[in-house]
């Protein structure tokens, strides 16, 4: 806690950047406990002051994060705080494989990761009900992909760069089948939809 403090003592005196330093344990090949304080972070303008740090308790390979471990995130801007925690794999210091990014306001992510990047089959809930169950590319829906709404009703298709794109159905008492693009929601036959 002493190493907390003075790390954020002495960046508010001069501002900082920080690669992070070891509060525990071995953090170079093994087991510990590390203080990062992210590039830039430490900012003042003429609207806003944020600060971010976050603290890493996990598996280290070669100094840089690796194996199993969980990373608490926490950034204050003008005093209110946004804290949310990843759990699970990491390659490299990055998240990479299996893991849950858990935000403060209840939504989470449960899925597979790539270079820090929500990529593959994962799950997003949402503090309202809905969720995303589906494919991932670059942290954004992309493939085929399932909305589940907080009503029951599902939309079910395909989805390019976090948008629907391509075939898709929307589930509700009755079925409506038709084709999805970025300008229209549904097109088919007999009905007409626009956003």
């Amino acid at each position: 806690m002493k190493k907390i403090f003075i790390v954020l003592f002495c960046c508010v005196l001069v501002g900082c950047k920080s690669d992070g330093i070891c509060i525990g344990g071995d953090c170079e090949n093994g087991q510990g406990a590390h203080i990062l304080i992210n590039e830039g972070l430490w900012i003042i303008t003429k609207y806003e002051t944020t600060i971010s740090v976050n603290r890493y308790e996990g598996e280290f390979k070669e100094g840089k994060f690796n194996g199993q471990g969980t990373m608490n995130y926490t950034e204050v801007i003008d005093g209110i705080a946004d804290e949310h925690k990843y759990e699970g794999e990491w390659k490299d210091g990055q998240r990479h494989g299996q893991g849950t990014l858990l935000f403060d306001n209840g939504a989470k992510y449960i899925g597979e990761w790539k270079c820090g990047e929500q990529n593959g089959q994962g799950t997003y809930a949402y503090t309202s009900g809905n969720k995303y169950e589906g494919e991932w590319k670059d942290g954004q829906q992309h493939g085929q992909g399932t909305w589940i709404f907080s009503d029951g009703i599902k939309n079910v298709g395909e989805w390019k760069c976090g948008e629907q794109n391509g075939q898709g159905t929307w589930i509700y008492p009755d079925e409506v089948k038709g084709f999805f693009d970025t300008l229209s929601r549904i097109i088919n036959d007999d009905l007409q939809v626009n956003p």
